[in-house]
């Protein structure tokens, strides 16, 4: 964690392998593409840090930030772009430590403002993760 002092680190060491954990192929651009863009607007392009592909759609936004940051400012954030592309069915706020899952449950395209599930690492590598939670994440990965 001491070595990701920005974002991109953070992307690159933190969310990139867990990614890797739940299946994912991070080295594939055709599964987890960077820098996805939602919508072009000249003054403000919409883009996620990283998007999960399926049949060249993106089905889930991941949005990285600094380890140790807050996540609730950047959630308005990764509302933009998955309210900006009906495909996305998932998205993922993330420090690297504490991920973030946010679906449309109350609205169809529009995110929820909080998280069905929060996974912190750190509690997780103390305290292991409930069958719970693995099979929440199980589900979501196959819808």
């Amino acid at each position: 964690m001491s070595a990701c002092g920005n974002e991109e680190s953070t992307k690159l060491y933190l969310a990139l392998p867990m990614l890797g954990l739940l299946g994912y192929d991070y080295s594939n651009p055709y599964e987890v593409y960077p820098e996805h863009m939602a919508h072009f607007d000249p003054n403000k392009p919409i883009k996620v840090d990283l998007a999960i592909m399926r049949d060249g759609q993106p089905v889930i936004g991941i949005e990285c930030k600094k380890v140790g940051s807050d996540l609730i400012e950047p959630r308005a954030e990764i509302r933009t772009y998955y309210n900006a592309l009906p495909t996305t069915r998932l998205a993922i706020l993330t420090n690297g430590i504490v991920f973030e899952f946010f679906v449309d449950s109350v609205d169809p395209n529009v995110m929820d403002d909080e998280p069905f599930l929060t996974l912190d690492l750190d509690t997780v590598s103390r305290n292991g993760v409930s069958d719970e939670v693995l099979e929440t994440l199980l589900l979501h990965d196959q819808g």
